[in-house]
């Protein structure tokens, strides 16, 4: 897509940075481009190396030295005062953690979205009170226990230099949960955490690179997860990898993404499941980042020719949720679900897994993994308003949204569809990204939905729109 100024360029070129904070880093080249803590402390460390299949000894007979390298303490300027280094995963790219002495960061301010907006009495916008961004992907939880919405988010500054960058979790009007500090860059001279998921109140962070001696005397670069309960400050190492990866979490298991498969695991790390393999796919179709509902797995597989939904549960194991195998004219995409309804996109036609192909139509059932259940409850809402893309729709309280960058009608737009009666709202954002554009739609509560977007000043932000400033709707065709 051609940039035609320097906003659209920031919000684009950004996905290259580290401080992207979330990065599909374990997706395929084909890819399309909170509960409360665990019986009351932190997840054990799971020390998982070259998981391959579901044999534990596999592990073992390639565990890492952690030991190997040396790892001396780097100092970073600005640090707040009270706040600790943390070097469980290393010490030349340390997370600061507070202290008993330390203050966390600010809660978040809103102010009102520019008139340019549209529906902007019901549309405010992350206040810049710390002069720069918020970092790509924010994620959105609703604690069981209070009710209350949570989200976690980074507040980056584009820099060549290495600044320290805090990651938060927080109510939307009220206190900070959790608070890490990063040390990030925009060049490779910074340490690439990528903060990849918030769920059933825990978190997992994707730590960068360090080399390690494995047990044969060879050495390779290790990645790892780190992350936790929101409770605890303090990070753990949940994971160690030769892999380049994605890790999505439940309180049930802790989920990784790599080329061709995915993998998961028990907190206690003594169960690990080969969920998918795309060698052993009939179409050897390559998986995309998963969504993970207590313990049940969901995730799209796919290329621009063939794409649809796979479901996998401990007890019936993988299944194709939505899948015409070898049909290059039937396709499912942008699958989401909230664990009460499932939204996706369904098309038929030539082209039918492309952004731009025939028929797009958004679909919906009540939560299931069983492909059978799936068929007799599942009914058209409604014409979608475009094809397949790389997002998930956000689901909740019998609403659905997805945003999509690519062509009319809704360019850098917000679509909204009630799942009821399938009436439909459309949010314009700007196509050229010149003053505001609606990215990532990525939680939704009774009164409003958050999106991850940008506007003028601040290229990488978030909007809360109210759901009744949006009118009557659109009725469905």
């Amino acid at each position: 897509m051609p940039v035609t100024d320097g906003l659209a360029a920031t919000a684009l070129g950004v996905a290259a940075s580290v401080l992207l904070l979330g990065a599909c880093r374990g997706c395929s080249s084909s890819s399309p481009t909170g509960a409360e803590p665990l019986d009351g402390g932190s997840p054990g460390d799971v020390r998982v190396d070259r998981v391959i299949d579901s044999r534990p000894e596999a592990d073992a007979q390639a565990e890492p030295s952690v030991d190997a390298a040396p790892d001396v303490l780097v100092d970073h300027e600005g640090v707040p005062p009270g706040w600790e280094a943390w070097t469980g995963w290393s010490a030349k790219c340390p997370v600061y953690v507070p202290g008993p002495d330390a203050e966390l960061p600010p809660p978040i301010e809103w102010e009102p979205c520019p008139s340019f907006v549209p529906h902007a009495s019901g549309c405010r916008v992350m206040k810049n009170t710390w002069g720069g961004n918020v970092a790509m992907f924010a994620r959105f939880w609703r604690e069981a226990s209070s009710g209350k919405p949570l989200l976690a988010f980074a507040r980056t500054r584009s820099s060549l230099d290495v600044v320290l960058v805090p990651f938060i979790i927080a109510e939307p009007d009220g206190i900070v949960r959790m608070a890490q500090i990063y040390p990030l860059s925009d060049s490779t001279k910074g340490c690439p955490y990528y903060p990849e998921d918030f769920n059933d109140g825990l978190y997992v962070v994707d730590a960068p690179a360090r080399l390690e001696t494995l047990a044969d005397g060879g050495k390779a670069d290790v990645e790892g997860a780190i992350g936790g309960p929101m409770t605890n400050m303090t990070p753990a190492v949940l994971a160690t990898t030769l892999e380049n990866s994605d890790w999505r979490l439940s309180k049930d298991w802790l989920v990784q993404l790599t080329l061709g498969k995915v993998n998961a695991w028990t907190w206690d790390g003594k169960t690990i499941e080969n969920v998918y393999a795309g060698g052993t796919d009939p179409n050897g179709l390559q998986p995309h980042v998963p969504i993970v509902q207590g313990k049940d797995i969901f995730f799209t597989v796919g290329n621009l020719q063939l794409c649809g939904v796979m479901s996998w549960s401990p007890t019936a194991g993988l299944r194709p949720l939505l899948r015409w195998y070898s049909d290059f004219t039937r396709a499912a995409g942008n699958f989401g679900t909230d664990g009460k309804d499932m939204v996706w996109t369904q098309s038929q036609g030539t082209g039918a897994c492309l952004n731009d192909g025939p028929n797009p139509e958004v679909w919906t059932a009540p939560y299931t993994t069983d492909p059978a259940v799936l068929q007799a409850t599942a009914h058209r809402v409604r014409k979608d308003v475009r094809g397949m893309s790389a997002y998930s729709f956000a689901v909740g309280h019998g609403f659905a949204a997805r945003s999509d960058s690519f062509g009319s009608p809704i360019a850098n737009s917000l679509s909204i569809v009630r799942l009821s009666d399938g009436y439909a709202w459309t949010v314009a954002g700007d196509p050229d990204a010149k003053t505001h554009n609606f990215s990532v739609p990525f939680g939704l509560t009774e009164e409003e939905v958050y999106v991850f977007g940008s506007i003028q000043g601040m290229p990488m932000t978030i909007f809360r729109i109210r759901l009744d400033s949006l009118g009557p709707g659109t009725p469905p065709d």
